[in-house]
């Protein structure tokens, strides 16, 4: 398999460049990004003939890396040793060609010859979540302040430092083959009373608080909600702090995700919509490299 680079990146930023033919680690294959298997969900029923495919879900991916230690023996062994560390969510970093993707991960185990001229080290990845997603989010404002002071400064009238700009509802294309989580960031120029997000193709809504209990945002305030796979969450940012507010998710609660193909969301609020700002990112993502 030929690929350009790989890079192993650990909570604490540090990262573990890995190349072929580049000492001191020698990238030798990496197994497990082009593979990806199903559990077939069945059922069956007495005295019916075979059995009703009723769904399936990918199984986690491992990814076995393969690297080569040729000198400096003891150095590079203790090097690998403290980078990968068990109990530890990294990511990933896959170039080949113009292609560069990411995934997340978890050290399952790693293995280093005690002699030998050339050692042959095996590290084996554990990925929960199997698939690879862009190195960075699109971001997709629906509106906003544009600062309109220049310099040199025109003193003009009317003096405006700021214009508003509005796009309630936006169209957003999902080209994967997998349904994409969000990330909603409602921003709070003045008081706003129970935020929301609206799928206007499939009437659904992820609305923050209730008519008997609202979310008030001052001005100020952030709410940031996620909707994705394993990891949905509501919270409202306020002053420095960081509160969880998921509990003020109106019920049943709808976690709106982008579906395959074409997607229309526009925003709401149940006051203050004028005093409200709205960006949402995704990231796309893709079942191997």
């Amino acid at each position: 398999m030929s690929l350009c680079k790989v890079i192993c990146e650990n909570p604490a930023g540090e990262q573990l460049v890995l190349e072929e033919g580049a000492a001191p680690y020698y990238l030798d294959e990496i197994v497990g990004v082009r593979e990806i298997k199903h559990d077939i969900v069945t059922t069956s029923a007495a005295g019916a003939s075979g059995k009703k495919v009723t769904g399936s879900k990918a199984q986690p991916r491992t990814i076995t890396i393969t690297l080569q230690i040729l000198e400096n023996y003891q150095r590079v062994s203790d090097r690998l040793y403290s980078f990968f560390q068990p109990d530890e969510d990294c990511t990933l970093y896959y170039y080949e060609d113009d292609l560069a993707r990411k995934i997340g991960y978890r050290v399952e185990s790693i293995n280093i010859p005690e002699h030998g001229q050339k050692r042959v080290v095996t590290v084996v990845l554990y990925c929960g979540d199997p698939l690879f997603y862009d190195l960075a989010e699109t971001k997709v404002t629906l509106s906003t302040w544009l600062g309109l002071i220049e310099f040199p400064l025109e003193i003009i009238n009317p003096f405006e430092v700021a214009e508003r700009l509005n796009d309630l509802m936006v169209e957003i294309y999902n080209a994967s083959n997998s349904r994409l989580g969000l990330r909603v960031r409602f921003k709070a120029s003045g008081e706003v009373r129970s935020p929301m997000i609206v799928d206007a193709n499939r009437n659904e809504i992820l609305r923050l608080g209730t008519d008997a209990v609202p979310i008030v945002m001052h001005a100020g305030d952030e709410i940031e909600i996620t909707t994705g796979r394993g990891n949905k969450s509501a919270t409202l940012i306020s002053g420095g702090t960081r509160t969880n507010i998921i509990n003020g998710v109106a019920y049943p609660p709808h976690w709106i995700q982008l579906e395959k193909g074409q997607n229309l969301l526009r925003y709401d609020a149940e006051e203050g919509i004028d005093a409200l700002s709205v960006d949402i990112f995704y990231s796309n993502v893709y079942w191997g490299v």
